[in-house]
């Protein structure tokens, strides 16, 4: 290095061999490095270096302490490297550091492209510079280096497949003169060299086809001002651009300036949304103008193009979105704030037009951006060495997940459905389409084929996960979905309608409140990642020194639906009953599950789980053989069982196949002296979802609501007083209804409970005692269960819940267990205050699957349930980890997300002893603890991780690494007396034996 270098540098920025090789990787000098390994008196050279003998890493390394913050503000000048990396901490971070931030810096392997023989290739590094906030949020930013020939390069990457001496590398200073030709250029090189991937449409051409002859969907021409139908050319339609953005907040006293029914006709004549585009917010102005520079004439812009105070309108557009953005040519998304913000990378042209100025022409508007300097911050670059110039760029996905834009609900699926997107943030623009992502300030390689690390974390790119693994994108889906802000509450499974349909088309079944049925019971599993709030109306009146009108029932008259929820019952087992903040599925609770989903699902889960259907009758979640499996090419990934892709035929129970499925080793179930009870009559109340539209689990009763049952399709149920044995009467005739007929039964169950004295667990008396009496109680039918489970021979182990039946598997082509054969799964007493005179249940209804019917919110299902204590954990947090024994004493097991309002408490039985770990609300859990509460089994857990579990006390008689299989996920209830349901509190991980006293229960779960 020779003396101008060292002027440019300090000393500890010396150290980091600020080469062009080690930006660049070359395939010539990684031969030469390979030639000079077998010869130590060869220098390397410009692949890995050597030092003392030793060879270094040119990346790989772990992050090391670059410096403080207050150090590179004392070199920042001598330095160029120091002034760079504080620039970037200043602009990024602010205030929100102070001096002693650590700066943390790494080399990471960047471009890579693939040859004509599909062999990947790495081409470029980067300098990761990374830090953390006040707030614990972790900044970061790339050091790139900016190609030698950038300022030679065209303003356009239209033929940027063929400069490959800059692929993946910064492409320097630039301004809005440039921005049109890159946008210009980034579409066609899309369109013209990105293949199927890119432009493939959602739907079918007739669906779409279907959706722009309606009457209720129209576009904007640009040209001529007005709302009208998309044209059709030669058969086929127009091509259009769709607006993805914030609303925001308007003056309440400023005119609005959606359409509405009093000005939609206006806006249908041409020039008719001439008059109104004084009042349009800056974005909508900026993106009408955009479109026109670059050559289209139609955008879809919701605002604009529905009737936003019609319900019709409103409704059939919502329901496609997955035809709307995912036929748009390109979506244009506004994240650089809200609809006042307008589009801050083409800055010029939020002034260029008023309702009362001339319009200009396309020419006119050009020059007038030509003229017009770049008032926006210059991107950070700096000369660090002779040749060496470095460029601060920060990810991508990072910006715009800080956007107000990233945090709307709406978004999410805008984005997802969306072939294209020309991105707006932070006064810049980015291009995301399925095969690449692209900032306009490092260059691309242009192909469909390479890789760069600004492509991490870009949902389009994540969509070709949907085709391999359905479930891992829908887990991928929740993390980024949940947590975004809704207007209207109400509207969190309308917005991710989109994204359900996409995920349907894959699972081949419908989602339930945002679940897929095909992997019900995995779904179940979510977590939230801080405390969460009902999703539910407010009781309390909006104020309480005035007082309201009530109606004849005695109910407040407040203006529910200002509050955004519409009169609509969210459930508690949903992600989408919260809000509050994010949820996901947090793989350290769930990896044993996700080794092979598919067969997780069929050993070890056993709940039948029931829905009540829009009249109230109860159906099953599933049936293999009406709904085909899910089609993921990863086979591990796939769900429940089901039908062959083009099978009809619906087999009775004994035309199915019998097949044997391996098992594995022993796992514990409740012991051979208890009984399961009887069921206890039990209600529950739901309250207006009769006006909330779901994916269907099963269609709808048909075009006739009034009558449940479709002629040539479905019997009716039999009349009331059917044969069907009930808890305490047995039948005079051993017959149990089978699950795929109609049946029906009246309330006597329900009255002759009531009348024997029993304590109902639907009345407001009940509370959550122990249930010291639950193994006195007889089972639904005694001598069945005695005949068909109890009886063993030479006295084998009842735990062994894996033994199945050979012959059986139930609807979910799940072997059916030893210790459920003869269990009643099935047979349900419990009514509902809205269907308070009997239970109906019927079949799995065997027709399409795609349409949608209003269903509640309710689960019904048998399954094992018990009681536990819990307790908050107070671990130690003095920051050692140490080893005692057979124990491991592990710092701050108890540690939750700082701020979450959440931790780590342990599950006790009734002897005091530690049987399982569960993550609670803090305040929930202080104000229980000690008090016996409701745990139900779900499914069957692998193992306990070292925040679950850090002290293991031999509760199995096993060392801790040869237990598997010996736990169960459970859920923890809480009983809303309102609505006389139990409610999902929080889901955990609890040891099978602390079920050894449990009972097999009917649970109705709102």
């Amino acid at each position: 290095m020779n003396t101008t270098d060292a002027r440019q540098l300090c000393s500890t920025c010396k150290d980091l061999d600020l080469s062009i090789d080690k930006f660049v990787i070359s395939n010539t000098r990684i031969s030469q490095t390979r030639e000079s390994a077998s010869n130590s008196a060869t220098p390397l050279s410009g692949g890995a270096t050597s030092e003392g003998g030793h060879l270094q890493l040119n990346s790989g390394n772990a992050s090391r302490v670059f410096a403080k913050v207050v150090q590179v503000q004392d070199r920042r000048n001598i330095c160029q490297l120091c002034h760079l990396a504080w620039q970037a901490v200043c602009r990024y971070s602010g205030t929100k550091v102070d001096g002693n931030t650590n700066l943390l810096l790494t080399w990471e392997v960047d471009g890579r492209q693939s040859t004509p023989s599909d062999r990947v290739i790495n081409r470029t590094r980067r300098i990761r510079l990374s830090w953390r906030e006040k707030t614990g949020k972790i900044e970061m930013v790339y050091l790139v280096f900016v190609a030698r020939t950038a300022a030679g390069r065209s303003s356009s990457d239209a033929y940027a497949g063929q400069a490959k001496d800059t692929h993946f590398l910064g492409r320097g200073l630039g301004n809005s003169k440039e921005r049109q030709a890159l946008m210009k250029s980034w579409i066609d090189l899309c369109v013209e060299k990105h293949g199927p991937n890119c432009q493939n449409k959602h739907g079918t051409r007739s669906e779409f086809k279907k959706l722009i002859d309606g009457t209720y969907f129209g576009v904007i021409d640009v040209i001529d001002m007005q709302l009208k139908q998309l044209p059709m050319v030669n058969g086929k339609p127009e091509k259009y651009v769709a607006l993805s953005y914030v609303w925001g907040k308007r003056p309440v006293d400023e005119k609005p300036y959606t359409t509405m029914r009093t000005n939609v006709m206006l806006r249908i004549q041409h020039g008719g949304l001439e008059k109104a585009w004084d009042r349009l917010p800056r974005t909508i102005q900026d993106a009408i103008l955009l479109i026109s520079r670059l050559g289209e004439r139609y955008v879809w812009i919701d605002s604009l193009c529905i009737v936003q105070d019609s319900n019709s309108s409103w409704e059939l557009n919502a329901k496609a979105m997955h035809l709307v953005y995912g036929n748009a040519h390109f979506t244009i998304c506004a994240a650089d704030g809200d609809a006042e913000a307008g589009l801050r990378a083409v800055d010029p042209i939020l002034r260029l037009s008023t309702a009362n100025a001339p319009r200009m022409t396309t020419d006119e508007i050009r020059e007038k951006l030509r003229a017009t300097e770049d008032t926006h911050l210059p991107p950070l670059t700096a000369e660090c060495l002779p040749g060496v110039r470095l460029l601060v760029s920060r990810p991508p996905e990072a910006v715009i997940q800080d956007s107000p834009w990233s945090q709307r609900g709406w978004t999410f699926q805008e984005r997802l459905l969306s072939r294209r997107c020309l991105i707006f943030a932070e006064g810049q623009v980015y291009f995301q389409c399925r095969s690449t992502v692209i900032s306009q300030h490092i260059f691309t390689d242009g192909s469909a084929n390479g890789w760069s690390l600004d492509w991490t974390n870009s949902p389009l790119r994540t969509l070709g996960e949907l085709r391999r693994r359905a479930f891992w994108f829908y887990m991928k889906c929740i993390q980024l979905y949940t947590g975004r802000e809704l207007t209207k509450p109400k509207d969190i499974l309308t917005a991710f309608q989109g994204t359900g349909w996409l995920l349907q088309q894959q699972m081949s079944a419908p989602l339930f409140y945002g679940l897929p049925s095909s992997h019900f019971d995995l779904a179940l599993l979510w977590m939230p990642l801080k405390k969460l709030d009902r999703r539910r109306q407010k009781t309390a009146h909006r104020s309480s020194a005035a007082p309201c009108s009530q109606d004849e029932m005695g109910n407040c008259n407040c203006k529910l639906e200002e509050e955004g929820f519409g009169g609509k019952d969210f459930p508690s087992w949903s992600w989408c009953g919260w809000m509050g903040g994010k949820a996901e599925y947090q793989l350290s609770m769930i990896d044993g599950c996700l080794l092979n989903v598919q067969e997780w699902l069929r050993d070890h889960t056993w709940i039948q789980w029931y829905v009540r259907d829009y009249e109230g009758n109860l159906r099953p979640l599933w049936n293999k053989a009406v709904l085909r499996e899910d089609q993921s090419e990863e086979v591990r990934w796939r769900g429940y069982a089901g039908k062959a892709k083009n099978s009809v035929k619906i087999q009775s129970e004994s035309e199915r196949p019998r097949t044997r499925h391996h098992r594995p080793p022993r796992r514990p179930s409740p012991p051979l002296g208890y009984r399961p009870r009887s069921p206890p009559p039990m209600r529950s109340s739901t309250d207006r979802y009769q006006d909330t539209p779901y994916y269907a689990l099963a269609p709808g009763p048909g075009p006739n609501y009034h009558n449940p049952f479709r002629p040539g399709r479905e019997s009716p149920p039999p009349a009331v007083g059917a044969d069907f044995p009930t808890p305490g009467r047995p039948s005079t005739r051993r017959h149990r209804v089978k699950p795929d007929e109609w049946s029906k039964k009246s309330n006597a169950d329900y009255l002759q409970h009531l009348t024997s004295g029993s304590t109902s667990t639907d009345s407001d008396e009940y509370s959550e005692e122990w249930d010291e009496s639950a193994t006195t109680r007889s089972s639904l039918n005694s001598n069945s269960d005695d005949d068909a489970s109890d009886q063993t021979e030479n006295g084998r182990d009842y735990y062994d819940a894996t033994a199945t039946s050979k012959r059986n598997e139930d609807a979910y082509g799940r072997p059916i267990r030893a210790a459920l054969k003869g269990r009643n799964t099935s047979d349900f007493t419990g009514i509902l205050p809205d269907n308070p005179f009997g239970i109906i249940r019927g079949p799995f209804p065997n027709d399409s699957t795609k349409d949608q019917i209003r269903a509640m919110p309710i689960l019904q299902f048998w399954t094992w349930r018990t009681e536990l204590l819990v307790t908050i954990r107070r671990d130690s947090t003095n920051g050692d980890s140490s080893e005692q024994g057979n124990t491991t004493t592990t710092t701050n097991a108890a540690a939750a997300p700082p701020g979450s309002g959440l931790c780590q408490c342990n599950v006790v039985d009734k002897a005091g002893d530690w049987c399982g770990s569960i993550v609670l609300p803090a305040r929930w859990a202080g104000e229980r603890e000690g008090t016996p509460l409701m745990f139900i089994a779900v499914s069957d857990a692998k193992s306990l991780t070292a925040d679950e579990c850090p002290v293991w006390n031999y509760y199995i008689p096993k060392e801790k690494d040869e237990s598997e299989w010996d736990l169960y996920y459970v859920m923890l209830l809480e009983r809303n007396r309102g609505r006389a349901l139990w409610e999902r509190v929080a889901v955990g991980k609890v040891f099978q034996a602390a079920f050894g006293d449990a009972v097999w229960d009917e649970i109705k779960l709102g």
